[in-house]
């Protein structure tokens, strides 16, 4: 049988991969079935004769007013010799084209929620296509965020955003905070890891603090495999504008995921933030996203959010804090006065002493002004 015009499919090399076209047209199977009755060389009234169906519904068929059902398809086998798998198909592609179609024609719903998104941004990073044409710009998003509607997008994608205003002092963008969220997802996905251990990884956690002094030249790599190796996926995605955000914990598809967004190069925020994250995957709920904006130790913070969330995202900084500097040496700490004491406290503990310089000002004994020369910046190869 000749192919018709839903057959078309052109593929053709060029950089990058190949270019698949899609008519803006559906042609309804009952294009079909007129070239094959064409060469069965029957008329519609006879179709309609041995296929037990009345004329009318054989030329609503034709035009594609009607649907061709399971039961047609069956009599178009026995009396046209073409399975009716082929004829099921047939329909089933229209209907598919057709809402395709419709999905084209976004209405202002979907066009005032892509200009909630970063959409430039997400072009730019490759998670929607390179056009302009809104309409596929909606489509696309749509797909991104795994949503059937804007509806639904507001539904999932805005908790996020909103429980993180509340823990926040920044104005957020929450459709920049969704993205980035979900860009970390997909690139979670990707990431090579293991089923996860949790006794394995808080031995990791001690191999990263002792890291911290001396860290490999390619840190996000180095990162990725030690703790892919014990089942816990890091993603290092940069932050996008109007986020707000430093780093976010969560559990995907059983597994726990740390991003960090890079916010801050200094080795002792990045290196906060990391532990800070793992804190939420060893102590708090799986069922719970968590979205942190902190750059530095927040643990005299009491009123940042709800009771719950402030609760544990002390917790949280008080695990990093205490992992990197233990409780029983914060005596010791507050006691430091030259920048030569700080760099040989932290050479006893194994740290690097910009963390030391951080935690210090950040407790108000050291001046802001004193002691960066110690901090390092954090380096990932391109």
């Amino acid at each position: 049988m000749p192919l018709t015009e839903t057959d078309i499919r052109v593929d053709r090399p060029m950089t990058g991969g190949l270019i698949s076209y899609e008519p803006d047209y559906a042609v309804p199977p009952g294009a079909t079935l007129i070239e094959a009755l064409e060469e069965a060389g029957l008329t519609q009234a006879e179709l309609a004769c041995r296929a037990e169906l009345s004329p009318k519904h054989v030329n609503r068929l034709a035009k594609g007013h009607a649907a061709l059902t399971p039961a047609v398809a069956v009599k178009l086998e026995r009396v046209l010799g073409i399975p009716s798998q082929f004829w099921n198909a047939r329909e089933a592609n229209y209907q598919a084209r057709l809402a395709r179609l419709a999905e084209r024609q976004a209405t202002a719903e979907d066009l005032g929620w892509l200009q909630c998104l970063p959409w430039r941004e997400l072009r730019k990073r490759g998670h929607l296509p390179d056009t302009d044409d809104k309409a596929a710009l909606v489509s696309a998003a749509k797909r991104f965020f795994g949503v059937a509607t804007a509806a639904a997008w507001n539904a999932i994608w805005s908790e996020p955003a909103a429980s993180f205003r509340h823990a926040s002092a920044y104005e957020v963008d929450a459709g920049a905070l969704a993205s980035w969220v979900r860009i970390t997802e997909v690139h979670a996905t990707e990431v090579q890891h293991d089923e996860y251990n949790e006794s394995r990884f808080r031995r990791v956690l001690t191999d990263i603090r002792s890291a911290t002094a001396d860290p490999p030249d390619d840190v996000g790599a180095w990162l990725q495999r030690i703790c892919g190796a014990v089942g816990v996926a890091v993603v290092f995605e940069p932050e996008i504008k109007g986020a707000r955000v430093s780093g976010a914990a969560y559990w995907l598809a059983g597994q726990p995921v740390i991003a960090l967004s890079l916010r801050y190069r200094s080795d002792d925020q990045f290196w906060f933030s990391l532990f800070h994250e793992a804190g939420h995957i060893l102590l708090h709920p799986r069922r719970e996203r968590f979205i942190d904006a902190g750059a530095v130790p927040h643990l005299g913070d009491e009123g940042a959010g709800p009771v719950d969330g402030a609760e544990r995202e002390l917790e949280a900084d008080r695990f990093a804090a205490t992992t990197l500097i233990p409780e029983s040496y914060e005596e010791q700490l507050m006691e430091l006065k030259t920048l030569a004491e700080i760099e040989s406290f932290a050479a006893g503990l194994g740290i690097a002493a910009g963390i030391v310089v951080g935690r210090l000002q950040f407790e108000g004994r050291l001046p802001y002004k004193i002691g960066n020369r110690l901090k390092r910046r954090i380096v990932f190869a391109d």
